[in-house]
């Protein structure tokens, strides 16, 4: 379990079809900061993975410390929640979400904060990973948001 916002963040993403995915992520990585620029690893069996294979980009949440615990759900494989179902588990999970805020995915606006990130470049690390490149562009702002 994750003891405060330092150690996860929220990773909002969007399949084919615009169906919604947000999992918990720590392996986020400030790349560069002119231009801000993240990069973000994700396992290859993950629904997660084969969204950001087709995405334009994805958002980044940072949970309160009493969020920790609805974003802990969303990795379901680890946490042992037993909802697997995309739709099901968000609905479920105990955070307030907006599917609205950004085309690029789910965001937690009453975390600490969020950006949208598009897709600058992506890496193959031997198809065991996939570190894409993102470009964030915004500051975040508490409550939610790009400025």
């Amino acid at each position: 379990m994750f003891s405060s916002p330092d150690d996860v963040r929220g990773l909002g993403t969007r399949g084919e079809g615009g169906v919604a995915d947000l999992i918990p992520l720590s392996n986020l990585t400030s790349v560069s900061t002119s231009p801000q620029q993240v990069a973000v690893a994700v396992f290859k069996d993950w629904v997660t993975y084969s969204n950001l294979l087709v995405a334009d980009g994805l958002t980044v949440t940072v949970p309160t410390v009493d969020q920790l615990d609805g974003v802990w759900k969303l990795g379901a494989r680890y946490s042992r929640f037993p909802i697997t179902d995309l739709g099901e588990k968000l609905a479920v999970c105990g955070l307030e979400l907006d599917y609205d805020a950004s085309s690029y995915g789910p965001v937690v606006p009453a975390g600490i904060g969020w950006l949208a990130c598009r897709v600058v470049a992506r890496v193959d690390l031997g198809g065991v990973r996939c570190l894409p490149g993102w470009d964030a562009r915004g500051a975040v702002m508490p409550g939610g948001g790009l400025r």
